[in-house]
């Protein structure tokens, strides 16, 4: 029988959302926390996500793969062009695992999340709970939120991403290293022209990359990304005009989709990745996604990893007695192959975005050179998670 425990998410993102109807599904009751005015005023929320085959089996295991696949569009292949549209590498999208297999579906942002809320009853969202602080005794926490409320639990589970207030109090050294690199994201209502309709394409330049999928029957999703970003230029105002000044030289697509884009529905951010921390976990909370291990975001793994992390988290709160003996058995359970995944994001991110002309053509002919097995054993490193244990 599991002990009755008063336990906190802080964070209302795709991992905290996972995290709780995952424990709701194994009788754990858990509030959720954000500082968002309601949940459709959510950060990011009007963009898109790339669901990959392993975030497609979390789901599954979820009861959700099947409502997910519907609400989005199933992607046929992965394709990374250069900014000519010459092929660079071409794979499939979905994966084949010993006891079947599972796609990629790129979605909205908004619609995943709803699905995830629908399965929660409304007495669990709080919004206007921004975390402000937390305070630890000999046998809970406490949050402080700006809403001069202060509640106390026996845990917190800290999904508040980047910036995250969790990890803040029981890692204080830890510093989010700001890279040199801004991505700007978009969603658009456009039915994609083939040869893009059934496919993730990602185009590579000098320094920048553009990516750009369909979500739904209606709306395309696209992402842009600059690197060798300066202190002003990261303040840079995210109007059509100067994305298409950067991206002339790509495809008539790539421009048709930014001009076609409301300017106010193009959200931008810089990229952020956190130093590998030591431990993901104090007595009295845990991280999990951005807040542990976040990372230049490739091919939808900064979401599937949280993910991943969600469903093992709450599994080993199901079967701990005590939250800090789960906690250490999920780092332990989650460690390696978030590190060899995170690597793996960041070799691709930073071979993406070589600035030297040379560079960029030796990328290029080794990029159209790689055999089909190597491929492969990178899909392996990235969508086998075995049976999330």
């Amino acid at each position: 029988m599991i002990e009755t425990r008063k336990g906190a998410i802080i964070g209302a993102g795709i991992g905290g959302l996972t995290a709780a109807v995952a424990l709701k599904q194994r009788g754990i009751a858990i509030d959720i926390y954000d500082a968002s005015p309601d949940m459709t005023a959510f950060p990011r929320s009007n963009t898109g996500i790339i669901v990959p085959p392993n975030a497609m089996a979390v789901l599954k295991k979820l009861g959700l793969a099947k409502a997910v696949a519907e609400a989005g569009f199933e992607v046929d292949w992965l394709t990374i062009l250069d900014h000519k549209a010459q092929v660079l590498s071409k794979s499939k999208a979905a994966y084949s695992y010993k006891k079947g297999s599972a796609p990629t579906i790129a979605i909205r942002r908004n619609k995943l999340r709803k699905i995830l809320l629908d399965e929660l009853t409304p007495e669990q969202i709080h919004t206007e709970h921004r975390c402000l602080a937390l305070d630890e005794h000999s046998d809970g926490i406490c949050a402080h939120f700006e809403s001069q409320d202060s509640q106390q639990f026996d845990y917190v589970i800290g999904a508040d991403g980047l910036h995250s207030q969790v990890r803040a109090h029981f890692f204080p050294e830890q510093r989010l290293q700001i890279t040199s690199q801004v991505c700007w994201r978009g969603v658009v209502e456009t039915k994609l022209p083939r040869p893009w309709r059934n496919q993730l394409t990602e185009l590579w330049g000098m320094g920048l990359r553009f990516g750009f999928v369909q979500v739904s029957k209606k709306y395309a999703y696209w992402y842009a990304i600059k690197s060798a970003i300066t202190t002003d230029e990261l303040d840079v105002t995210s109007d059509d005009l100067n994305l298409i000044e950067l991206f002339q030289e790509f495809p008539d697509i790539v421009c048709q989709l930014i001009a076609l884009t409301p300017p106010t529905d193009i959200h931008s951010a810089s990229i952020g990745e956190l130093p590998p921390l030591a431990l993901w976990h104090g007595k009295h909370g845990a991280l999990l996604g951005d807040a542990a291990h976040a990372s230049i975001p490739n091919l939808g793994q900064g979401g599937a990893l949280a993910m991943e992390d969600a469903w093992v988290l709450a599994k080993k709160l199901a079967k701990y007695p005590q939250p800090e003996l789960a906690f250490q058995q999920y780092q332990l359970s989650r460690r390696k192959r978030v590190e060899r995944v995170v690597k793996l994001s960041q070799t691709l991110g930073s071979v993406s975005h070589f600035e030297s002309p040379l560079a960029c053509v030796l990328r290029n002919v080794f990029m159209t050179s790689v055999p089909g097995f190597v491929t492969r054993h990178q899909q392996k490193q990235l969508y086998d998670c075995g049976d999330l244990e």
